[in-house]
């Protein structure tokens, strides 16, 4: 499993998807050395969690704090 600082993640972002696509393994997003979020192939997922997030809309604009 490959840990990424969330800066790197961001600038690379279509490259990271591509790793998680192509290798079919999760991307940990670590943030002040804390593991904080994971980018996970959909095929990870348990077929109740696949049918929960491709059933929702997906959001147009991110949240900004």
């Amino acid at each position: 499993m490959k840990a990424m600082n969330a800066s790197t993640a961001r600038k690379l972002f279509a490259r990271v998807l591509e790793s998680v696509i192509d290798e079919d393994e999760p991307v940990i997003i670590v943030r002040y050395r804390k593991p904080v979020a994971a980018i996970v192939p959909l095929s990870r997922l348990s077929p109740a969690e696949r049918t929960a997030v491709t059933s929702r809309p997906a959001a147009v604009h991110g949240r900004r704090r």
